[in-house]
């Protein structure tokens, strides 16, 4: 197998759990929402219910963008970000979001090991 199929191997299965978790987190979210809003009869998870949509919608979009590779580096930038933003919240909570750290490392293995092997190719691939 070559580097450059293995990447892509690579790429897809780390693609494909990202959007799998974000779309358990994306349900869950709403979920969330309606329970809250039928249980309470008020609003008062909205905001956090919204927000948590927001960000796995957005990590979701990132994620299969970067399956695109003429826009992995703004994708790639926007799965960083998103790692970021909930990296942000988790340690609000107390957490340790450890996991959200090997994702990131992740995006930028895969951006730069693409990268090399576009500079190894030559004009002919790039």
């Amino acid at each position: 197998m070559s580097h450059s199929i293995a990447l892509r191997a690579f790429r897809f299965i780390y693609v494909a759990f990202i959007v799998f978790l974000s779309a358990k987190t994306f349900l869950a979210a709403g979920t969330m929402a309606h329970a809250g809003h039928v249980a309470h009869g008020g609003m008062e998870h909205v905001p956090t219910t919204v927000f948590l949509t927001f960000l796995a919608g957005t990590e979701i979009a990132a994620a299969l963008l970067f399956l695109w590779e003429r826009v992995e580096i703004a994708a790639g930038a926007a799965l960083i970000a998103v790692y970021a933003v909930a990296t942000a919240v988790d340690v609000s909570l107390g957490q340790l979001p450890l996991h959200l750290a090997f994702y990131a490392a992740v995006t930028i293995y895969i951006l730069y090991a693409n990268r090399r092997l576009t500079v190894e190719a030559g004009p002919m691939l790039a």
